[in-house]
């Protein structure tokens, strides 16, 4: 999936060159673009302790790297064209790939993780592809805290309100060629988030970890700080990152068969619904919904008793999943009658 040109774009004076180390975060260099001809052909040499550092850039020893054998070098390589930065004028970004000293591949980058997956998927005849949903909290840089107040999930006004800040992170991002889909305000006030759209896993992989870069450096710019912590605030919303998978085979999506939706309707109205993924001997819930008059319709015992008797009668076992309230300890309220 390596790109073979490399060239810049006009007027380029800098190249930020770089990839994902254990959390995600990217890491690199910038290089002047009177160099990068150079990088290119023989690499841009850092230490392979950037795959043993945590968030908080402590230095773990390692068997393949640590204080005995001097933390030595690797190498970046671009396997990206490089793109312009619409918010930086004359910096262009690459994404890169770890090389060792040997000129192999180095154990303990993650990356390489993700590939010996695919590698054996691909023996089996399989593509796999993933789109991610990633949310995320927009703070003041000064205070830590979030500047709007209230919970606006899906809330269109809300979404107008941060507009002058997800509406960069939505075109700019879009522009240096990772395609955004959407994105929305989420279940905490300064929280969002924006969909990417599915492709090849590790180009999906490679696009979460430059996205997460530049849409701190986004925020930045519009006076705001990114995080992608799970839960900044102990009393709010956490902050998924979803991802959605799917198998492919001879270009079609061998899932697609077994992904069926079913709608209660009510004076042309849907009153209820789920999601249901089948297997050979189960059916798996994936998603179920209904409207508050679900106890005086009875709209989700119609639609059970039609799909365990009437519609999937030759299946061994109906699954309805776990629930997402306290740990799965407590049955959704909205479904309890």
């Amino acid at each position: 999936m390596a790109a073979e040109d490399f060239t810049l774009p006009k007027g380029t004076h800098t190249v930020a060159l770089g990839l994902g180390d254990l959390n995600g975060i990217m890491r690199g260099k910038r290089i002047p673009a009177s160099n990068w001809d150079n990088i290119c052909k023989n690499g841009n040499a850092l230490s392979a302790a950037l795959f043993a550092i945590d968030m908080t850039c402590d230095v773990w020893d390692t068997p393949y790297v640590n204080m005995d054998n001097g933390y030595p070098d690797m190498h970046l390589f671009p396997i990206t064209k490089p793109v312009s930065l619409p918010w930086e004028p004359g910096v262009a970004l690459a994404f890169a790939r770890a090389e060792g000293m040997d000129h192999k591949p180095v154990p303990i980058d993650p990356r390489q993780v993700l590939i010996r997956q695919l590698d054996r998927a691909e023996k089996l005849g399989v593509e796999i592809k993933v789109g991610a949903e990633l949310e995320f909290y927009l703070l003041d840089p000064e205070t830590g805290m979030p500047k709007d107040k209230g919970n606006g999930v899906y809330s269109l006004e809300r979404a107008a309100e941060l507009e002058h800040v997800l509406g960069p992170i939505r075109n700019n991002i879009n522009e240096i060629g990772i395609p955004v889909e959407q994105s929305n305000p989420e279940y905490a006030e300064g929280q969002v988030e924006v969909n990417i759209r599915y492709d090849e896993a590790l180009l999906a992989a490679d696009r979460v970890v430059t996205f997460r870069n530049v849409v701190k450096q986004l925020a930045f710019k519009h006076g705001y700080k990114a995080t992608f912590m799970a839960n900044p605030f102990f009393e709010q919303s956490g902050s998924g990152f979803h991802c959605h998978y799917s198998l492919w085979k001879n270009g079609k999506n061998i899932f697609a068969d077994n992904i069926r939706q079913f709608n209660v309707y009510h004076n042309d109205q849907i009153v209820a619904g789920t999601t249901i993924f089948l297997t050979k001997n189960v059916i798996h819930i994936q998603y179920i919904g209904s409207d508050t008059n679900k106890n005086k319709l009875g709209s989700l015992d119609f639609l059970f008793y039609k799909l365990i008797n009437e519609l999937f009668t030759d299946y061994k076992f109906f699954d309805f999943g776990t629930s997402n309230e306290n740990n799965g300890r407590k049955i959704n309220s909205g479904l309890l009658y």
